[in-house]
């Protein structure tokens, strides 16, 4: 992600080489599922995938300053990442 760490938004960038479903999700440093970015959604290969975060959560409330972890799932491709909110 870029800018890392960040205030107020990052954006979370990605290609894949075949084509999968997949989901992009952020966890607190508890484990705790923080945003759901996407889920479930075809993607193709040979993209780039740019996603903006805000650092907000589910319910639209802005998270804490803090690291957090976002997971990129796509068919077997699992990648986890780290990112700093600065407020």
């Amino acid at each position: 992600n870029k800018p890392n760490p960040f205030n107020p938004t990052t954006e979370i960038s990605f290609a894949l080489r075949e084509a999968a479903v997949g989901e992009l999700v952020v966890y607190n440093m508890k484990g705790r599922k923080t945003k759901t970015i996407f889920a479930n959604t075809q993607l193709n290969g040979n993209q780039v995938y740019t996603y903006v975060w805000n650092g907000d959560d589910d319910s639209g409330r802005q998270v804490g300053s803090g690291t957090y972890f976002y997971t990129l799932k796509a068919g077997d491709y699992l990648s986890t990442k780290r990112m700093i909110i600065l407020k």
